[in-house]
């Protein structure tokens, strides 16, 4: 991977030379602001020989910047097509500009912010302990974990519109009722419990793939199943990125047992696909009833304005504090009030910022989505330039750190794998969602593994003798202190 964004940053450095030349043309002007933008990114960490592995959550931003910013901004400057009107929402190529500079700012200081990393978190007494789990007590806990999901599944598609044709891959939410008016909800219980067969999926895979052998025919069948259930709720939900995810979860967790060959990794990438182009058309078909658009699901990554979003930025910065107001600090604490149900708390705040922004800022009308800032547009909403440029360094410096402690444990450790990789994800999606939404998401993953942890602890017959236990903490203090520093 490191020579890929080494490969990635002289590109990028030859389009930005490239563009300078017609330095006159705003829309030349505006693509090389995108490619400043991977630049700044790439170019500490790249001289400084910072290793990067596929699965970092560094390669998963640096694949963001690209779609959010540079790919996006090439799209403004040159693109013609119906998704470019509602990127560029009436605005000149001109209004883009500021976003692309601030942005290119930031990047550099999330790139010092990684190269720098160099501390790392003792974690052993945090992660659960798989020599405590017997294998009756994992199956039978596995087995009622995915008849829970299976039900939480039904009843999530049942108070969401049902199974039928005309709702499939659509925004699903609850509808109730305030003051005559429909709010709508996450169904934020149903999903978590829906939720807790991905998992099962990680930590049945990895327990798995830590025998030395080939899979058995039961043990592949037993994947594509969890795999399935895995895949119904965000699918039917339209929830593009949490499909992808769980299928790019898939090589992750080959990728630390096994060599990857490039025929799995094209079998997936290839399904990834797949699923994004019908996904994007059926929610297409579903919102502006337009079912004649074909869709490129890789343009259609930059025709989305998710990412981190160089359009959404602009608006975002045009409107606060014009059309709404500085919140202050406000929209970091929503998280607290997101156990709460909708249905006792009809009115209670968003978690999300993304209506707000699309019906205060873009002055479009809210149904079921919204517009949601990246991490730095909602510093940005909170603070002005200061709550922008803030958490740049501390945000790159948070994904080493995450990587640096969690690497050492997650061959031995099939719970270490399903709390990294969920977590790195969230973290790294904060590109495209307010930060308590990701809060919520990271404790929600973090409930569910913990959960499934100590039912198989309660259900398991192994008992540690004290002996056992000193013995396992010596080994593990023994390996800690092995580490390259």
């Amino acid at each position: 991977m490191t020579t890929t964004l080494r490969a990635l940053l002289a590109i990028s450095l030859a389009a930005f030379a490239w563009h300078l030349l017609f330095i006159g043309d705003e829309r030349h002007f505006l693509a090389a602001m995108g490619n400043l933008a991977l630049i700044g990114l790439l170019i500490i960490p790249v001289m400084m020989g910072v290793k990067v592995n596929i699965f970092d959550p560094f390669a998963f931003f640096t694949a963001y910047v690209a779609i959010g910013t540079t790919a996006t901004a090439y799209l403004i400057a040159f693109g013609n097509s119906y998704r470019r009107d509602v990127v560029m929402d009436g605005r000149q190529i001109e209004f883009f500009m500021p976003a692309g500079i601030s942005l290119s700012i930031a990047m550099i200081l999330v790139g010092m912010g990684f190269a720098f990393c160099s501390q790392r978190i003792d974690l052993r007494r945090f992660l659960p302990q798989d020599d405590l789990i017997d294998t009756a007590a994992f199956r039978f806990v596995s087995v009622v974990t995915v008849i829970i999901s299976i039900i939480a599944i039904i009843a999530f598609i049942d108070s969401t519109g049902g199974l039928s044709l005309d709702e499939i891959s659509k925004k699903r939410a609850l509808e109730l009722e305030q003051d005559g008016e429909i709010v709508y909800g996450n169904a934020g219980y149903v999903r978590l419990a829906a939720g807790l067969a991905s998992s099962i999926l990680l930590i049945t895979l990895a327990r798995y793939l830590q025998s030395p052998y080939r899979l058995r025919l039961s043990a592949k069948l037993m994947i594509g199943v969890l795999l399935f259930i895995s895949l119904i709720v965000p699918f039917v939900a339209s929830s593009r990125a949490t499909v992808g995810y769980t299928l790019i979860s898939l090589l992750f967790v080959y990728s630390v047992h096994r060599k990857i060959s490039v025929r799995f990794f094209t079998i997936i990438f290839t399904v990834i696909m797949i699923f994004f182009s019908a996904m994007t058309v059926l929610r297409t078909a579903g919102q502006v009833g337009r079912t004649d658009v074909q869709y490129n699901p890789l343009i259609a990554l930059a025709e989305s304005g998710n990412g981190l979003s160089i359009s959404g930025t602009a608006h975002i910065i045009a409107g606060v504090p014009s059309r709404m107001d500085y919140k202050l600090g406000k929209t970091y604490l929503t998280w607290i009030t997101a156990p709460i149900p909708r249905s006792l708390w009809p009115g209670k705040p968003e978690v999300s910022l993304g209506k707000e922004i699309k019906e205060t800022i873009l002055g479009e009308t809210v149904y079921k989505g919204g517009r949601p800032p990246s991490i730095f547009s909602e510093g940005y909403i909170n603070f002005g330039w200061v709550g922008f440029l803030m958490i740049a360094f501390p945000f790159g410096y948070l994904m080493r750190l995450l990587t640096r402690s969690f690497n050492h444990y997650l061959t031995y450790s099939v719970f270490s794998i399903a709390i990294y990789f969920p977590l790195i994800t969230n973290f790294t999606s904060s590109v495209n969602a307010s930060v308590s939404q990701i809060i919520v998401r990271i404790l929600a993953d973090l409930i569910a593994v913990y959960g499934i942890y100590f039912a198989m602890r309660l259900f398991s017959k192994r008992r540690q003798t004290r002996s056992q236990s000193n013995a396992h903490q010596a080994m593990s203090r023994m390996a800690y202190r092995t580490l390259p520093r």
